[in-house]
Parts: C-alpha cells; sequence; structure tokens
C-alpha cells in the first residue's frame, strides 16, 4: 500500500436481515436461501472488477456486543478502504445482492456512536484462517529437493455461518469476525514466482530412460512431485479463469481460545474439503487498525519469500463461502434485526419473549388501534388478557373495563397489588357488587339530540326491533324527555337542574302510544309482544335495579377515568347485550365531547375488553337480502363502526374469544395487534393466520402452543412472530364474593359505590312508597266499602277498590321484603368479611362506613314496616282488612331474611 495516498475508510450496515420467506423475494429468479447465496458470487465478481480498477480494499465485519440490547448485538457491516469513494451507494444499490442486503452508510468518527465504538474498540488477540500449509519431499533421494504447497479447498455451497452466528451469541461475549478482502490479478506474478520451480517439477516427473551397453534403466516416478505439479497448474488455471482475491479471515477477541473457537466454527461450516489452519496473535488491535490493503502472510516459515500469500489467496467460490451475508430460513434467527420482527423498543406494553428470549413491547400509541385474541379453553387466554390489563393499569395506569358475560374469573385482580382502585360491579340479586345505570343519562356537552340516536341504535343492536318499532321507540324517548323539561336541541350543562327520565316511563310511553295507535290488531299485538318482551325484560326483577334508576352509579364521563370489571353472567343475554353496547356508546360520546390531548407516548385516554365476545358480536355484520337484522348482526355493525370511530379519539378496544370464525372478519381486520394462543381447527388457524400472513409452518405450530405461547401480528410487521406471554401471577386465587368484600372494604371507591347503590335504592323505595300512596288515596276516595251492592255499577266499583288493595297490600308487603332482604345481604357479606379476616373485627374506618351503611338502613326498614303497619292498621276495620294468611306469608319471608348465628 502507498504511504502517500490518503486512504478513506466507509461502513455500510445491514439494518436488518431479509425474510426470505416473504412473497416479494419468491417473485425474484433467486429468491431463496440457496439462490441468495449463489447471488453472493455475483457479488464478489462485481467488487473484484471495482476493487482492481479503483485499488479498493473491502471488510465484511460481524462484530458481536454484548452489552447492546438483546436483538441487536450482532452488527454486520461492509467497509470500503479506497482512495476515490466514487459510486459506492450507486453500486451497492445496483448489486446482486441488492434486493435481500440493504446496505446504509453509518457513522464511524463521532466520538461514543455505536459506529465508533465499533471501530475503534481494541481486543488483544487476533486468530487468522489459512489454507493449510505443507512441505512435501520429493521422492527422489539424490536431489533431497522439498515442495512447498497449500491445501486445495472444495467449498460447501450452502455454507450460510449461521453455526457462527448462534455460536457467538450463545458465548456472549465482545468478538469480530471479519473477512478482509483485496480484489486482485495474480495471473501472471504467480506464473513468474512459479516459472523455475514449474520447470523443476516437469523435469523431475519425466521419465528418462538410461542406456548402457548391458542394460537399460529408467529414473523412478516421484509421486510428490508429481502432486506438486498437479496442484500448481491447476492453481493457475484456476487463477486464469477465475476472479480471486487476497483475503485474511479473522477473529478479534480478548480470549485467544475463543477467537480459534468461533474461526473454526467458520471454517467448519464453510468448507466440505481441504484443511485449514489457525494462527493467533497477540495484537491488541481494533478494526481501524486493520488495513484489507495490506494483508499481512500468516504463512509460516517454510514458505518460499514469493509464496507466502498463498495461504491467503482465495478464488471467488472460495471468498464467497466466508464472506456471506446472513441468509436464514423460516424460523431461524440471530442475534441481529430480521425484517419481519418486531422492533425492540425498551418501552411499551411487555407482550411476552420471543423464541430467541428477547422482550417484546408494543407501542402503547397503537394501543387505540385495537387488539384481537382468540385460543381454546386451556392455551391461556384469560392469563393473557390479565396480562395485559395489569401491565396497562398498573404500569401505564390506563383505566380498563372489563366485560366479562360469564364466570367470575377477572373479580381476582381488585386482589393485585395496583389495582386496589379497580371496580367490580356484579348486577345480579341483592349483590354487593351493585351497578346502576340510566340509559337517559348522557354525557355533559353533548346534544340530546345525538344522545337519542345512538340510544336508539343500543336498542336495536340488544333487541331484534322491526318496523315501526324503532320509530315508536323513537318518539317515545323524545317524549320522556319532554316530559322532563329536556329540548333535542339542548347540550348537556352542569346546572341545568333537569332530572332524567327512567326506564320505567319510556315503557309506559311506547305502551301508550300503541293503544292510540291505528295499527291493525295483528301488528299492535306484535308490537306489545316485543315491548313487553324486549324491553320489559330491563324492567324484571334485578333488572329494574340495573337500569329502572333515576340516576347512576357512575356519571359518563366517570368511565373514562376509573377502572371497572362488569360480571354479566347473571343478567341474561339481552340485557347483557343492551349494558355493553350502552356503556360503549356512553363510553364513545364522552369520547367525543372531550377535548383529547395526547401523551407524548401516545397511550390511550381508556380500553375496553370484550371477554367471550362472540355472546355480544357474530360472524356478519351485513344484514340480509330481506332487510331483517338479527341481534348479533346489528350488535356487531355496532361494534364494527365503533372501532372505526374510538381509535382517533384516544380509545382502545381488546377483543376476545376462543375461535375467530365466530367473530366478523370486519372485527378481526379493524384490529391492529392479534394475538393467536392455541387453535386447533385449521379453519380458525387459517382465518386468523391470513389476517397475520402467517405461513403454513406458523399455521401448523399454531395448533399445538403451549399455554400462553401465542403466534403475534401488529401493524407494520409483515409476518408474525411466536411469543410467550407472562404467566399471570396473584396472590389471590379465591374469587368468593366475601373474599372479595374483604379485599375491597378499605376501597373508597368502593364504599362509595355502596353509598351511591343505596342512595339509588333509596331513591327507588321512595318512588315505590309514592306509587304505592298513590293507588292508596286512590282506593280511600272510593271509600273502603265503597260498591256493596248488586247493580252493576256497584259491584265494578268493588272490584276496582279490591284490586287497588291487593296491590297495596302486595306492594307495601314488597317494599319492606326488598328493604329486609338488601339490609340483611350486607349484614351476612360484612360479617362474613370481617369473620375471615381472622380476628372477626373491622378496621375502625371499615367500621365507620358500615355502621353508616347500617344506619340508613335501620331508618329505610323502620319506615317501610311503619308504612306496612300503618295500612294494616288502616284496612283492618274494614271488610278488606289484610288476611292472617297474607301477614303470616309476610312474617315467613322476612324470618328468611334474619341473621343467623356465627359459630367459631
Amino acid at each position: 500500500m502507498e504511504e502517500s495516498t490518503a486512504w478513506k475508510q466507509e461502513y455500510y450496515e445491514l439494518k436488518q436481515i431479509p425474510d426470505l420467506t416473504l412473497s416479494k423475494y419468491s417473485q425474484l429468479d433467486e429468491g431463496d436461501v440457496e439462490g441468495v447465496l449463489q447471488q453472493h458470487q455475483a457479488f464478489w465478481r462485481q467488487m473484484n472488477r471495482r476493487g482492481q480498477l479503483l485499488n479498493e480494499g473491502y471488510q465484511l465485519i460481524y462484530e458481536y456486543d454484548p452489552e447492546r440490547e438483546l436483538g441487536r448485538r450482532l452488527k454486520i457491516c461492509l467497509r470500503f478502504d479506497t482512495a476515490s469513494p466514487v459510486f459506492i451507494e450507486e453500486t451497492l444499490r445496483s448489486s446482486a445482492i441488492s434486493a435481500y442486503f440493504p446496505l446504509e452508510k453509518i457513522d464511524t468518527q463521532t466520538p461514543g456512536a455505536d459506529g465508533n465504538r465499533m471501530t475503534s474498540r481494541r481486543y488483544r488477540y487476533a486468530a487468522h484462517l489459512i489454507k493449510k500449509e505443507r512441505v512435501m519431499r520429493s521422492l527422489n533421494q539424490t536431489d533431497g529437493q522439498q515442495f512447498y504447497i497449500v491445501s486445495s479447498w472444495e467449498m460447501n455451497e450452502t455454507a450460510r455461518l449461521y453455526s457462527m452466528m448462534k455460536l457467538m451469541s450463545a458465548i456472549n461475549r465482545p468478538c469480530v469476525y471479519c473477512v478482509n478482502i483485496r480484489p486482485v490479478d495474480q495471473t501472471q506474478e504467480m506464473r513468474q514466482n512459479l516459472e523455475q520451480i514449474l520447470s523443476f517439477l516437469r523435469r523431475t516427473t519425466q521419465i528418462r530412460v538410461t542406456k548402457s551397453a548391458s542394460s537399460v534403466s529408467a529414473n523412478e516416478k516421484d509421486e510428490n512431485a508429481k502432486d506438486t505439479l498437479d496442484l500448481y497448474e491447476d492453481l493457475l488455471e484456476d487463477l486464469d479463469t477465475t476472479p480471486h482475491f487476497l483475503t485474511d479471515v479473522e477473529v478479534l477477541a480478548d480470549d485467544p481460545n475463543l477467537a480459534q473457537y468461533i474461526l473454526d466454527a467458520a471454517a467448519s461450516e464453510a468448507l466440505s474439503e481441504g484443511s485449514h489452519e489457525i494462527r493467533t496473535y497477540e495484537e491488541n488491535c481494533s478494526l481501524a487498525d486493520i488495513s484489507p490493503l495490506n494483508i499481512i502472510s500468516c504463512a509460516g516459515a517454510d514458505a518460499p519469500e514469493k509464496l507466502k500469500l498463498l495461504p491467503h489467496l482465495m478464488l471467488l467460490p472460495e471468498l464467497s463461502a466466508f464472506a456471506v451475508f446472513p441468509a436464514l430460513y423460516a424460523g431461524e434467527f440471530i442475534d441481529a434485526p430480521k425484517e419481519t420482527l418486531p422492533t425492540l423498543y425498551a418501552e411499551g406494553l411487555l407482550l411476552g419473549k420471543d423464541n430467541e428470549g428477547h422482550e417484546i413491547r408494543f407501542p402503547l400509541k397503537n394501543l387505540s388501534k385495537h387488539a384481537f385474541l382468540a385460543g381454546v379453553p386451556g392455551s391461556g387466554k384469560t392469563n393473557s388478557m390479565m396480562h395485559l390489563i395489569t401491565s396497562m393499569h398498573v404500569q401505564y395506569q390506563i383505566p380498563v373495563l372489563i366485560l366479562e358475560p360469564a364466570k367470575h374469573e377477572y373479580r381476582i385482580l381488585t386482589a393485585v397489588p395496583g389495582m386496589e382502585d379497580l371496580e367490580l360491579f356484579s348486577p345480579s340479586a341483592n349483590t354487593p357488587f351493585p351497578l346502576h345505570i340510566n340509559p337517559f343519562e348522557f354525557p355533559v356537552g353533548m346534544t340530546l339530540a345525538e344522545h337519542i340516536r345512538n340510544l336508539i341504535d343500543v336498542f336495536d343492536g340488544a333487541f331484534t326491533l322491526d318496523p315501526p318499532m324503532p320509530f315508536l321507540l323513537d318518539s317515545s324517548v323524545e317524549e320522556v324527555y319532554r316530559d322532563h323539561n329536556w329540548l333535542p336541541s339542548m347540550v348537556n350543562r352542569p346546572g341545568l337542574g333537569f332530572t332524567y327520565p327512567t326506564l320505567s316511563e319510556l315503557y309506559d310511553k311506547v305502551a301508550d302510544k300503541l293503544e292510540h295507535t291505528d295499527y291493525e290488531a295483528e301488528v299492535k299485538g306484535n308490537l306489545k309482544s316485543v315491548l313487553q318482551v324486549r324491553i320489559g325484560s330491563l324492567l324484571t326483577r334485578e333488572m329494574g335495579d340495573v337500569f329502572n334508576v333515576s340516576h347512576s352509579t357512575l356519571p359518563p364521563e366517570a368511565w373514562l377515568k376509573r377502572s371497572a370489571v362488569i360480571e354479566l353472567e347473571s343478567m341474561g343475554k339481552y340485557p347483557a347485550n343492551f349494558l355493553s353496547l350502552l356503556l360503549s356508546t356512553l363510553i364513545r360520546e364522552t369520547l367525543k365531547v372531550q377535548d383529547y390531548n395526547k401523551l407524548p407516548d401516545g397511550r390511550p385516554r381508556h380500553v375496553m375488553f370484550f371477554e367471550e365476545a362472540h355472546n355480544l358480536i357474530g360472524p356478519t355484520a351485513e344484514q340480509s337480502a330481506d332487510g331483517n337484522t338479527d341481534t348479533k348482526t346489528a350488535a356487531t355493525a355496532f361494534v364494527v363502526k365503533m372501532l372505526a370511530e374510538v381509535r382517533a379519539l384516544g380509545e382502545g378496544i381488546v377483543i376476545a374469544d376462543q375461535l375467530p370464525t365466530a367473530m366478523a372478519p370486519e372485527v378481526i381486520k379493524n384490529t391492529s395487534l392479534k394475538i393467536g394462543l392455541r387453535i386447533t381447527a385449521q379453519d380458525d388457524r387459517g382465518l386468523l393466520g391470513g389476517t397475520m400472513s402467517a405461513d403454513e409452518v406458523q399455521l401448523e405450530r399454531m395448533g399445538v402452543f403451549s399455554p400462553g405461547h401465542a403466534l403475534c401480528s401488529y401493524e407494520p410487521l409483515l409476518k408474525p412472530f411466536e411469543v410467550q406471554i407472562p404467566y399471570f401471577e396473584s396472590k389471590e386465587d379465591n374469587a368468593e364474593t366475601v373474599t372479595i368484600v374483604r379485599n375491597l372494604l378499605s376501597s373508597p371507591y368502593y364504599q362509595e359505590d355502596l353509598r351511591q347503590s343505596l342512595e339509588i335504592h333509596q331513591d327507588g323505595w321512595n318512588r315505590q312508597k309514592e306509587l304505592i300512596q298513590t293507588k292508596w288515596n286512590k282506593m280511600k276516595a272510593q271509600g273502603h266499602d265503597a260498591g256493596r251492592g248488586e247493580t252493576q255499577n256497584m259491584l265494578q266499583k268493588a272490584q276496582e277498590v279490591e284490586d287497588l288493595r291487593n296491590e297495596v297490600v302486595k306492594k307495601s308487603q314488597q317494599l319492606f321484603l326488598d328493604i329486609v332482604a338488601y339490609n340483611s345481604m350486607l349484614q351476612v357479606v360484612f360479617r362474613e368479611a370481617a369473620y375471615r379476616k381472622g380476628d372477626g373485627q373491622l378496621s375502625p374506618e371499615e367500621q365507620t362506613f358500615y355502621d353508616g351503611i347500617q344506619h340508613t338502613l335501620d331508618e329505610e326498614y323502620t319506615s317501610s314496616w311503619k308504612f306496612y303497619n300503618f295500612i294494616y292498621k288502616e284496612l283492618a276495620s274494614t271488610s278488606l282488612s289484610v288476611t292472617e294468611k297474607e301477614d303470616s306469608a309476610l312474617s315467613i319471608r322476612a324470618a328468611a331474611f334474619r341473621m343467623p348465628s356465627k359459630k367459631k
């Protein structure tokens, strides 16, 4: 190398490894692994000509640094040593391997930059690979000639250095594998260098006949000389026909054994025949110190001066086996980014670890693009959901709403550290986790007209409402609002002072409208059936406690700020779907009217989880040809619309189900993150895998995944990857009601929810009293003994009075029993919770809370008993007195709610 020349070193890095299973590569002529390996010969042939024309040298670098993050510890670069760096990028972009290995120029000069650390780091030892040297002695004992030769190599055409790269990762210590390459044309020089020895070898291998007077003799054939001659003649022929290079294949490391081990792994894979040697020296050098333009011979002392570089001389096929970029088969990975593998973010929602042990994190900003999770029972679906929920809530304080249509599995989340503010609602008879929601309550800042439209969509999605019921319902909803002074054009504002209608008012309004319509009897009868079966189902028994209320446990705005689990199992299909769609609507409405200020990391404002989504969502969102739409189709269309709308508003939705085929394709396609746990049915795997671009191998493996192991994909990944989702661990595995109450007793959210519930119950009890009082007054106005006589008119009045009497007695008894039952339930639960604590005592704060609740209930108990007793006494002196049978029935039912004694 000329000392006066100003040489420049330019580095180009391979940022990502190609996934050769992608269809974009299969369209190329040589798109598979074997084809890509063949393309390397075309690349190095091109670089051979360039190097000779521009006097350039090259260095292929595999640098392993365990201090880098997992998945990026192996840096792969191509270095140019040149005096004239012209058309380098153009050359790389037009090369035979450019479609597979795009190389980007990197900074190696800025101190502290990764490229600078790579080139300046010093290693104590360097191991060099050369062709094995041999000295062969002439078999002709008279001349004692020695022949210097190097081993001939047969290369493994499928060598990929994969074993070497995996070994570097396994050992996990700093090292560098590099191939120093100087393109040359040694044909003439080698001929001159070998001219004398070739001449000698030819003479030696010729058979000479010696004649004498008595005999004819011939010299013995020298096989060693013949082998040497053949080797050199083959070499010259190869040099004459094949591009060749002076090379130094070496490994730098701080441990000589490590350097030799890595280098031997490369040679073992690259060679199919031939021998090699490794020479190790203590050099204390860096990559920047090594110049491919100045190959220093590692030949032994027996090498003739003119042949000292012969162990470093490689033909094109030999170089291509050692200087190769990574070409991986499906399922293979190295410690460098593969183009179809996810970016390894330092922050984000932890999905788990991939097959190489890399932690895969999902960007928080993409959570609002929604997620779909599927897996058969036992695949780890619930575990995965709980992991996602706790990660979002505990680590990133994202409020969540979990809608659980079956079982009571998610209530144990209330015992998870960091989830103490999680609220649990379990609508059922006399539940200690009550939920009340008035469908007519809507967010501050929204117009009433828009809420009415949305509310009709909720009814249509939860129930089958064929015309003209939607029209009747729409007009009735507007009228009940008008009855409370609302106008459709009004915007809900704080301080308006208007009350909201109740569901029973809507029921009565629709019933009244039906009575005054001129529909045919059959149509009118069908509409009444729809009213009673559909809307009426929201008023019966405990469903009335949920929906037929004056105000809600939480205002619409609170659902975006609070985390909650809602257990729907006890509600029945239609009420549960109605509640799910209603909450979705309230959240969507609130999102639209509230300002959205994105956080720097883009995390969503709120995330909804639909567990066992097939209860709500069906396989199609399109109505049938006859125009009739069933409930699931309407609900599915509702959810599909919501998926599209709320992503821009900062809302994330996670949909989970056992079978992808149970979901409409639009639902799955509208989710970015897709997680497929074990799925046994081929059609289900095919549907989900098709949305992920999974290959056949991945789909086959999905059928045998262990619990928590999943195939995962999200935008903008080209192919899915496997991940092991962390096992969700909870100290509390007991989901009994009293145990959960024990955990929640000290929660201010639970205490507030229970106070709100009691207040709502009180309001309901008072409305019942007012209704009973109205009927009582009406009965009194007609007189206790009205209608006693024989005329038709008198008989009719007597029947009316008796009907009013029966209703008053029945409802006053029922009011009393409702209060007794509610009181008894809370006493049992609180007493059991204290008993489970161990010392049988509540804390002072818990006792104060309980005492306050109990005091209010005692007052309601006394008030309802006095109310019934007043009616009892008033009727006692009339012919309509409460019978002994009626009174005994009340006593028997009330006794059923008395507190049992607790035996320790």
